[in-house]
């Protein structure tokens, strides 16, 4: 993990192979209600360090990996609360398997998550809407909802 949490590592492990995989969290550059967008880039390492997020790795371990890669949704936005963050699949059937769990775990996650869907991604804007379970995305988007605390008087 880097001192700033825009990187993360960890391994994928079975009886048969260990895979070094990597998550990366990078600045789109656009600014949406003067809070940036930062994209959740997340794959194996190949052999020259970079990652590889088209592998199809096939481990045995998938709720494992999707664990960690959420773990370092929560840290990074414990860290940086106000950077939405954007992420989709590197295909169709990913992108939807993203959908799946994102449907699944809803009600926990928007305890902690505004969720949405995204219809459209460039470099110079996002479409988006509130996360609705039976419409389809090609992309989502995450920001940490801001916990105020307890108030006393």
């Amino acid at each position: 993990m880097s001192t700033d949490l825009s990187t993360f590592g960890f391994t994928s492990v079975s009886d048969n192979k260990v895979i070094e995989k990597r998550v990366e969290y990078t600045d789109t550059k656009i600014i949406l209600d003067d809070k940036p967008i930062y994209n959740l880039g997340f794959g194996d390492v190949d052999k020259n360090g970079n990652i590889d997020d088209e592998a199809e790795s096939n481990n045995g371990d998938i709720v494992k990996v999707i664990s960690a890669v959420s773990l370092t949704i929560y840290e990074y936005t414990a860290k940086y609360p106000n950077r939405y963050i954007y992420f989709r699949g590197s295909n169709t059937q990913r992108t939807e398997f993203y959908q799946t769990l994102l449907k699944r775990k809803h009600n926990e996650l928007v305890e902690d998550f505004d969720i949405f869907g995204v219809k459209g991604f460039n470099e110079e804007e996002i479409e988006f809407e509130e996360f609705r379970i039976h419409e389809t995305y090609t992309g989502f988007m995450v920001i940490r909802k801001l916990n105020e605390g307890l108030k006393f008087d």
